[in-house]
Parts: C-alpha cells; structure tokens; sequence
C-alpha cells in the first residue's frame, strides 16, 4: 500500500499536469516532492503553485500535501503503527538575482499536520490521532525558468512543537 502511494504522488502530477501548457501559461503549475522532516522522517506528496497577477512582485501561492513514513525505535519495539500527513499552504516571494536559471524564495503560510498511532496485542487495539495547526517559515530555490522546474526548499513548521523539513522536487 504505502509503495503504491508513493508512486501515485509522483507519477499522477507529471502524467496529468506534466504536459499541460495551458496550466503553466495562466500560472497554475504542479508538481511533486519528497521531503525528509527532522521529527518526522521520510515523506511525499503533490503540490500545486499559483502565480498571482500583481505586477512583477514575483507573489505565488504554493499548496502541498505531504505524507511522512516516521520510524520510532521505541513504537517499533511494542509494535506500534504511525502515520503523520501535513497540509500547507504559503504565500512565496520571489527573490530577483537576474538572469542565471535559479531562483531563490521565501514564504510564510499554515501548515495544518495530523498524526495518529495505534497498537494491537491480546485482541485489543489502542489507538491515539491529534491534529493541530501551525505555521510555515520557508526559503528555497527553483531552478530553471522554462519548462519543468525542478526545486529545494527548506521550511521550519511549528505544528506539534516544530520540525525542520527539507524537501526536493520538480515542478511543471
């Protein structure tokens, strides 16, 4: 299940997207990432950016939806499952540097991240979720300035006390 759903969140944004000129020329681009958070461990997901027509302020919104894969020695010992999923979404500010193919960004936005954990044993099942929101403080770069973009970023969310996340991906 999970292999699946880590292919999805890559191959769906480049089979449906990928190829859509149209999208790219009104602003809309998407694309995927995989991202590492310091609390949280490996994760992936789709993300989605829409340029907003004010002048040449470089102003977008970017939307993301990542899904984490987090590992505890302790929860793995008694046999516990985890799941953590996190929803953002920033205003980004292009940095001008001039012409070079890379462009530097920061943003602010919310991030709103649910986790969950159960454990079985003797035909009992105890299970906890939480959910909580926080805020997003980002800086990254794009590199490229037509067609697919490929992307770092770095974001600290303060969602369940904080968590660095560095994250890797392609736009389109």
């Amino acid at each position: 299940m999970n292999r699946r759903f880590v292919g999805l969140c890559f191959v769906v944004p480049v089979l449906l997207f990928g190829f859509s000129p149209p999208l790219a020329s009104q602003g809309i681009t998407f694309g995927a990432a995989a991202s590492y958070g310091d609390e949280t461990d490996f994760g992936v997901g789709p993300r989605v950016s829409l340029a907003i027509p004010a002048g040449d302020l470089g102003l977008s919104l970017v939307g993301s939806f990542n899904y984490f894969f987090p590992t505890d020695e302790e929860a793995d010992a008694i046999g516990a499952d985890l799941s953590y999923w996190e929803l953002n979404g920033n205003l980004v500010l292009d940095i001008p540097v001039g012409e070079g193919g890379v462009a530097p960004y920061v943003g602010a936005g919310l991030n709103y991240g649910s986790a969950s954990g159960s454990v079985s044993g003797g035909g009992l099942t105890l299970s906890a979720d939480d959910s909580e929101v926080g805020g997003n403080l980002l800086a990254g770069l794009r590199f490229g300035s037509t067609g697919p973009s490929p992307f770092v970023e770095g974001r600290y969310a303060t969602a369940f006390d904080g968590q660095i996340v560095v994250a890797v991906g392609i736009q389109f």
